[in-house]
Protein backbone atom coordinates (compact mmCIF):
# COMPACT_ATOMS: atom_id res chain seq x y z
CA UNK A 1 0.00 0.00 0.00
CA UNK A 2 1.17 3.10 -1.08
CA UNK A 3 2.02 6.50 1.25
CA UNK A 4 -1.19 8.21 -0.57
CA UNK A 5 -3.33 5.53 0.07
CA UNK A 6 -2.50 5.05 3.73
CA UNK A 7 -3.04 9.20 3.86
CA UNK A 8 -6.21 8.94 2.45
CA UNK A 9 -7.64 6.22 4.95
CA UNK A 10 -6.67 7.92 7.92
CA UNK A 11 -7.97 11.22 6.53
CA UNK A 12 -11.26 9.32 6.17
CA UNK A 13 -11.04 7.68 9.48
CA UNK A 14 -10.40 11.18 11.04
CA UNK A 15 -13.25 12.44 9.11
CA UNK A 16 -15.53 10.02 10.36
CA UNK A 17 -14.50 10.39 14.12
CA UNK A 18 -15.02 14.25 13.56
CA UNK A 19 -18.43 14.04 12.11
CA UNK A 20 -19.28 10.95 15.30
CA UNK A 21 -18.00 12.90 17.96
CA UNK A 22 -19.64 16.71 16.55
CA UNK A 23 -23.14 14.56 15.67
CA UNK A 24 -22.20 13.59 19.41
CA UNK A 25 -21.69 17.16 21.03
CA UNK A 26 -24.70 18.40 19.22
CA UNK A 27 -27.11 16.50 20.90
CA UNK A 28 -25.44 16.95 24.02
CA UNK A 29 -25.64 20.56 23.52
CA UNK A 30 -29.14 20.70 22.62
CA UNK A 31 -30.05 18.75 25.99
CA UNK A 32 -27.89 21.21 28.00
CA UNK A 33 -29.93 23.70 26.23
CA UNK A 34 -33.22 21.96 26.72
CA UNK A 35 -32.30 21.92 30.85
CA UNK A 36 -31.43 24.77 30.64
CA UNK A 37 -34.30 26.42 29.31
CA UNK A 38 -36.41 24.19 32.41
CA UNK A 39 -34.22 25.76 34.88
CA UNK A 40 -35.04 29.10 33.90
CA UNK A 41 -38.27 28.21 33.37
CA UNK A 42 -38.15 27.65 37.62
CA UNK A 43 -36.03 30.49 38.44
CA UNK A 44 -38.03 32.97 36.18
CA UNK A 45 -41.17 34.45 37.68
CA UNK A 46 -44.01 37.33 36.72
CA UNK A 47 -43.24 39.33 39.92
CA UNK A 48 -43.08 43.30 39.63
CA UNK A 49 -40.77 43.69 42.17
CA UNK A 50 -37.68 41.76 43.06
CA UNK A 51 -37.69 39.04 45.35
CA UNK A 52 -34.66 39.61 47.87
CA UNK A 53 -36.42 42.97 48.18
CA UNK A 54 -39.57 41.20 49.04
CA UNK A 55 -37.98 38.60 51.22
CA UNK A 56 -35.48 41.08 53.11
CA UNK A 57 -39.26 43.55 53.83
CA UNK A 58 -41.04 40.25 55.15
CA UNK A 59 -37.80 39.61 57.45
CA UNK A 60 -37.30 42.62 58.82
CA UNK A 61 -41.55 42.87 59.16
CA UNK A 62 -41.06 39.47 61.09
CA UNK A 63 -38.13 40.63 63.19
CA UNK A 64 -40.35 43.41 64.39
CA UNK A 65 -43.41 41.42 65.46
CA UNK A 66 -40.74 38.88 67.28
CA UNK A 67 -39.25 41.73 68.62
CA UNK A 68 -42.53 43.11 70.24
CA UNK A 69 -43.73 39.79 71.14
CA UNK A 70 -40.76 39.11 73.13
CA UNK A 71 -41.71 42.36 74.86
CA UNK A 72 -44.64 41.39 75.76
CA UNK A 73 -43.80 38.65 76.83
CA UNK A 74 -41.16 39.60 79.31
CA UNK A 75 -43.75 42.50 80.69
CA UNK A 76 -45.91 39.30 81.00
CA UNK A 77 -43.35 37.77 83.11
CA UNK A 78 -42.96 40.66 85.16
CA UNK A 79 -46.73 40.96 85.77
CA UNK A 80 -47.07 36.84 86.78
CA UNK A 81 -44.11 37.48 89.18
CA UNK A 82 -45.75 40.34 91.07
CA UNK A 83 -49.05 38.74 91.29
CA UNK A 84 -47.36 35.67 93.04
CA UNK A 85 -45.62 37.85 94.90
CA UNK A 86 -49.03 39.38 96.30
CA UNK A 87 -50.71 36.43 96.73
CA UNK A 88 -47.58 34.66 98.39
CA UNK A 89 -47.97 37.87 100.79
CA UNK A 90 -52.05 37.83 101.44
CA UNK A 91 -51.60 33.93 102.15
CA UNK A 92 -48.58 34.13 104.44
CA UNK A 93 -50.60 37.06 105.97
CA UNK A 94 -53.90 34.43 106.19
CA UNK A 95 -51.68 31.80 107.81
CA UNK A 96 -50.40 34.18 110.41
CA UNK A 97 -53.54 35.48 110.92
CA UNK A 98 -55.14 31.64 111.41
CA UNK A 99 -52.32 31.04 113.78
CA UNK A 100 -53.32 33.73 115.97
CA UNK A 101 -56.32 32.20 117.12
Amino acid sequence: MSDTVLVAIINGVFLVIVAVTTQRMRKDVAGIKKDAAAARHQVENEHKTNFRDDHDELRRSVEERLDDLGRRQDRFAREVKSALRRMSRRLDRHIDDQGDT
